[in-house]
């Protein structure tokens, strides 16, 4: 993925929607490298790892001055080294990309090193052009005036020249300085316009994209305790806030597949079967090698069909389309377990009980996390008691 566009990236959450075209073949399904520098490194490029590399030396260096000065205390190199622990943990997990905790890390970067005052700079000695060209004029002068206390025409020419030499040299002095001036407002102007680019098109809609949807999810925890608590008119209010809030997520981000799947489960919570279908098929035309977000639209399918009002014909197309999109799935990630005991579901409700026996063994064999293999085992059982309690006269 770097070697395509190594030195600017693919741009910012493009990790996500690359990696499974060149995931290694068993992989699991996942939005982060777990190494904040190579997903910066595929993301930003070697431009965005380097401005971020820059940043960390400025720790340093501010880290080393206020050592040498003795000004460090307790909490300043505490916070040091929290800081460095945190980029070591980074490097093997995905903290680096959870907002809130990235948040604290700038807050606290941007703390440590404003924490001590930098080192007085040395003296700059500055070349004292004019009085040289001074004494380089007085000493062609004398080399090329007449007999002593004669000045001949070559010598009175000279002596105009040393002067005019003089007299143009402040001025030489003062174009230089104004070109220098201007050049150094040009760069400026340049790279602000170039941040403000880079903020108005990548990190201005992430972060508001990102604050949407915390809200959303907020809103919809809230909603959920809402209506355990019995408050209909609160919880259907809270509900309002919340698809308000995803749909401000999606004007910030359109191209972000996870806020399409974000806000079909919110119209899935609410009973809105058609929007949460489309919210889904659209999630997966922007991200055509997720496995979730196919499991996502097989359940919706397959709820769909369940229903008793449709007829028998309807049922079956429902069921033959979860089970096709399942199917899917499992071909992109066979090792989730999660898909197989999906499928070993769908199996036993449709009287396939031996099909489905395999499906739930098989997610046991591919469960690797301690709760996945709890919940393989756990669905193993089940479908297992039920099959023999169809097998009792």
């Amino acid at each position: 993925m770097w070697r395509e566009k190594p030195l600017v990236g693919h741009g910012a959450g493009a990790y996500a929607r690359l990696y499974p075209r060149t995931r290694i073949p068993g992989a699991g399904e996942t939005r982060y490298a777990h190494n904040f520098l190579v997903q910066l490194a595929v993301e930003l490029g070697l431009v965005g790892v380097g401005l971020f590399v820059c940043v960390l030396l400025l720790a340093v260096k501010r880290f080393a001055e206020g050592l040498r000065a003795g000004q460090a205390n307790a909490l300043w190199v505490c916070t040091g080294i929290s800081l460095l622990l945190f980029l070591l943990d980074s490097l093997g997990d995905y903290t680096f990309y959870v907002r809130e905790i990235y948040l604290d890390f700038c807050l606290l970067l941007g703390a440590f090193v404003a924490g001590v005052p930098p080192l007085p700079s040395p003296p700059v000695r500055r070349l004292a052009s004019q009085p040289v060209c001074r004494l380089v004029g007085w000493a062609l002068a004398h080399l090329t005036q007449g007999p002593k206390g004669h000045q001949g025409p070559k010598g009175h020419h000279v002596s105009s020249l040393k002067t005019q030499v003089s007299s143009l040299k402040p001025q030489s002095s003062s174009l230089s300085t104004q070109h220098s001036a201007l050049s150094t407002l040009l760069l400026l102007t340049g790279g602000v316009l170039l941040v403000l680019a880079g903020l108005w098109r990548e990190i201005i809609p992430a972060q508001m994209a990102a604050h949407s949807r915390q809200m959303t999810e907020d809103l919809w925890n809230a909603a959920a305790y809402a209506g355990r608590e019995g408050n209909v008119v609160k919880q259907r209010d809270l509900v309002e806030d919340a698809l308000r809030q995803a749909d401000r997520a999606l004007a910030w981000q359109p191209s972000n597949p996870w806020l399409w799947q974000l806000r079909a489960n919110a119209y899935g919570t609410v009973g809105r079967p058609d929007a949460m279908r489309y919210d889904l098929q659209r999630a997966i035309s922007l991200h055509p090698d997720s496995a979730s977000l196919r499991a996502g639209l097989a359940d919706l399918e397959w709820r769909q069909g369940e229903q008793r009002s449709l007829g028998e014909d309807a049922r079956r197309e429902a069921h033959a389309r979860a089970m096709e999109l399942l199917r899917e799935a499992l071909a992109l990630y066979p090792l989730k377990s999660g898909l197989h005991e999906q499928h070993a579901r769908y199996l036993a409700e449709s009287g396939k009980r031996q099909e489905a026996l395999e499906a739930a063994r098989a997610a046991v064999r591919v469960a690797f996390t301690p709760l996945e293999q709890e919940s393989a085992r756990k669905t193993l059982e089940e479908i297992q008691s039920n099959a023999q309690e169809n097998t009792t006269p």
